[in-house]
């Protein structure tokens, strides 16, 4: 299902083809079980580091350009673009990183308690991310 990030990304990818060479790596985040193990690798998540790494070398982006890393790319990309010194513009789409629900609304209403906490303990037990506790 496709959402507004990716109708931005595929609009920046029409502009940017008609004057540049580019390259889309994707990365997809899963549901269920699968997810949660995903989420929880994210932050030390050396496979996608391996991939993004490999296409840079074949590629040699002068510029590299992220959409919300999380959780499926991790941080930990961060740090090897920089290491491979090649500059990043990243693109934050939604607040996932501040809440699970990713636009601060459950059930309609608006939902800020995630903001004020150091874990989103009570985004959880809500279920605000697709109905889910993982």
């Amino acid at each position: 299902m496709s959402g507004g990030e990716d109708t931005v990304v595929e609009q920046e990818l029409k502009l940017l083809k008609q004057y540049h060479t580019v390259e889309v790596v994707y990365f997809q985040n899963y549901s269920g079980w699968k997810g949660a193990i995903q989420f929880l690798a994210s932050i030390w998540n050396i496979y996608s580091v391996k991939k993004v790494r490999e296409k840079i070398i074949e590629f040699k982006p002068d510029l590299v350009h992220i959409h919300n890393w999380h959780f499926a790319l991790g941080p930990l990309v961060f740090r090897e673009i920089n290491n491979l010194d090649i500059p990043i513009v990243h693109t934050i789409h939604n607040y996932r990183l501040l809440c699970p629900s990713g636009i601060l609304l459950n059930n309609g209403q608006l939902f800020t308690h995630s903001l004020h906490q150091k874990f989103p303990y009570r985004a959880v037990f809500k279920k605000v991310y697709r109905s889910s506790f993982f």
